[in-house]
């Protein structure tokens, strides 16, 4: 877990899109905040990238992990960024359970 969580942060790598789904699948609460930085972050040979690829796979992997303070940072990220951010098009709902659902849509 820490070796992905501190490859999601280098720049000096290409795969940044596959590190965020290898912590999607273990769906660990440790990488919240991690991923959560990867909504705003943009590597620089993805700046091409205009639909936020990156981004998108990181709120989808936030969804995927069953802790509420990921709820939380969702809905921060719709409402923190001043420019157009792919979580303005997903809807997040944490369930009884504590369990985030994510579906597509526009909030």
């Amino acid at each position: 877990m820490g070796l992905l969580l501190q490859l999601l942060q280098e720049g000096w790598h290409f795969k940044h899109e596959d590190v965020v789904s290898a912590l999607a699948d273990l769906k660990a609460p440790e990488a919240v905040e991690a991923l959560y930085k990867v909504t705003y972050w943009v590597p620089s040979y993805l700046e091409f990238d205009d639909a936020r690829a990156l981004a998108v796979k990181a709120i989808w992997a936030l969804g995927a992990i069953a802790d509420p303070p990921g709820a939380g940072l969702l809905d921060g990220v719709k409402h923190e960024s001043k420019y157009h951010h792919p979580a303005k098009r997903i809807k997040a709902v944490v369930d009884a359970g504590g369990k985030v659902h994510v579906a597509d849509g526009f909030c």
